[in-house]
């Protein structure tokens, strides 16, 4: 599958169990449920080859994507083979072509997640937290 969505988290590349690399990336766009997000799990040989995401917010054009069930939950996948750009939020309007065929589409779902950041506050990749944080912050809490 082709899909344009807006990057709400992601991680850093790990090396899997085949040696290969894989990173995952949550999406989301208006088509779904504002407290939904798609996940994204992208592979590849090696983590150069890895695409770099450098904010949530920033625009991901993936072409040829996998789609598989998890656990009830639609994911996608970014096979070795899966073109994939990632458009920073502070560089949309010079990084793509306006007389691209899907320029005002792309724009428009821009506008809208730039929009879900300023109402929804979400955590970007580089502010966030494990569970664990939130375990130790409780037991000092009680202490």
């Amino acid at each position: 599958v082709n899909i344009v969505a807006i990057i709400s988290s992601f991680s850093q590349p790990t090396r899997t169990k085949t040696n290969n690399w894989m990173l995952t990336l949550n999406i989301m766009d208006p088509s779904i449920d504002h407290a939904k997000v798609i996940r994204v799990h992208i592979f590849r040989s090696s983590r150069q080859a890895c695409p770099t995401f450098y904010q949530a917010g920033d625009l991901i054009i993936m072409k040829g994507a996998g789609i598989q069930e998890y656990f009830g939950d639609i994911q996608l996948l970014g096979r070795t083979t899966t073109w994939i750009k990632n458009v920073e939020r502070n560089n949309f309007h010079l990084m793509i072509n306006q007389n691209h065929r899907q320029w005002e589409t792309m724009k428009q779902l821009w506008n809208w997640g730039q929009e879900q950041f300023a109402i929804r506050g979400l955590i970007s990749q580089t502010a966030g937290f494990k569970i664990q944080d939130l375990m130790t912050i409780q037991q000092q809490q009680i202490s």
